[in-house]
């Protein structure tokens, strides 16, 4: 490719100039200025740095971050690549650099996908010949009426409970831990199946998305059968921003049984804590039935469209999440080229930003 010689890896002499491109692009502000951010997510497990440049001459003027991941694909283990960001001066826009920065960071023949990009980044990965068409469901319930009624611009009604919500199964089943243990690896290979197309998730990958994490204090509840055996899990963040509490739920997997339990779960531990609403993102049509038997709604239900998904600071023009992804080879294509098969949510990339 003709911009090979401006394109490398980052190492860790490029910190000071990586640091002063990422607030000329970005802001002052943003997460990648936070070198503890930058080395949790892209040097995680030993693995050397992930973070693609472009180099003119020593000057930085773009940068991809692709996070190493491994994924559940139809029963098999495969590597794969999640991209986290994409950007490129913009006097060097529109000539082909951001293309060639895509396919510089991904290994050939290996799967990749994003989320979270612009509707701008939707048209060129669909140039570039990716499934990039599909959106994330949002379900949403409300739980203090009276408050989430002043973020609406439309007069239908909410859906909404304010009393106790019973939980559905035995005091004590269902517990806050501080980390995933080893019977976490036995419940995903009993519960995989389930999620034709997802990342692994393992203790080791758990741990380090959630529990280890350098910035956020993710909750996370597991819920036990009588034996001692986990059935299910669920990573919730409680985000405090422009006077209201929102539960997200970042992460999800579980057996049939034990969906509608952590559900009620997480709306009990909500009312306890003066949450305002609960919403979920997520691929596919798994846990719907479960997430409507517990009072959820999807986001475009009459009364709840306008409700916004980002509230730091609140933002009413950003209403889906995008989602999109590579299959290189002929067979990957063949047997999962369908998003239905797909289970993503925002802890499945680095959308999940509250700073």
């Amino acid at each position: 490719m003709k911009y090979d010689k401006y394109l490398r890896h980052y190492e860790d002499k490029d910190w000071r100039a990586f640091k002063q491109m990422v607030q000329r692009m970005y802001g002052p502000r943003y997460i990648f200025t936070n070198k503890r951010f930058v080395d949790w997510q892209h040097r995680h497990n030993g693995s050397p740095s992930s973070l693609c440049l472009i180099d003119f001459a020593g000057e930085l003027k773009g940068v991809l971050g692709s996070i190493p991941l491994n994924l559940n694909f139809l029963g098999r283990d495969l590597s794969a690549w999640c991209y986290a960001n994409i950007r490129v001066d913009p006097e060097l826009r529109r000539v082909g650099l951001g293309v060639a920065l895509i396919e510089f960071g991904r290994t050939p023949g290996k799967l990749v996908y994003g989320m979270g990009h612009s509707d701008e980044m939707t048209s060129v990965y669909r140039n570039l010949g990716w499934r990039s068409d599909i959106r994330l469901n949002r379900y949403l319930k409300v739980l203090n009426t009276a408050n989430v009624e002043r973020l609406k611009t439309v007069d239908a009604p909410l859906t909404a409970e304010r009393k106790p919500v019973e939980n559905g199964f035995s005091q004590n089943s269902c517990t806050q831990v501080h980390a995933f243990d080893e019977d976490m690896d036995d419940f995903w290979l009993a519960v995989r199946d389930k999620y034709p197309i997802t990342i692994n998730r393992y203790s080791t990958y758990l741990n380090w998305r959630y529990a280890d994490h350098p910035m956020i204090p993710y909750k996370i509840f597991v819920h036990r059968a009588p034996d001692g055996s986990i059935q299910g899990y669920v990573v919730v963040r409680i985000e405090d921003s422009s006077g209201y509490r929102i539960a997200r739920i970042i992460d999800f997997v579980s057996s049939d049984d034990s969906e509608l339990p952590l559900l009620q779960h997480v709306t009990a531990y909500g009312e306890r804590n003066d949450v305002d609403l609960v919403d979920f993102f997520f691929s596919g049509d798994f846990h719907v039935s479960s997430l409507l038997s517990a009072g959820f709604v999807k986001n475009d239900a009459a009364g709840h469209e306008t409700i916004p998904m980002l509230f730091n600071p609140i933002d009413r023009t950003r209403k889906t999440v995008n989602f999109a992804y590579s299959l290189p080879t002929e067979e990957l294509r063949l047997q999962g080229d369908a998003p239905y098969k797909w289970y993503v949510t925002k802890g499945d990339g680095d959308i999940d930003r509250p700073y």
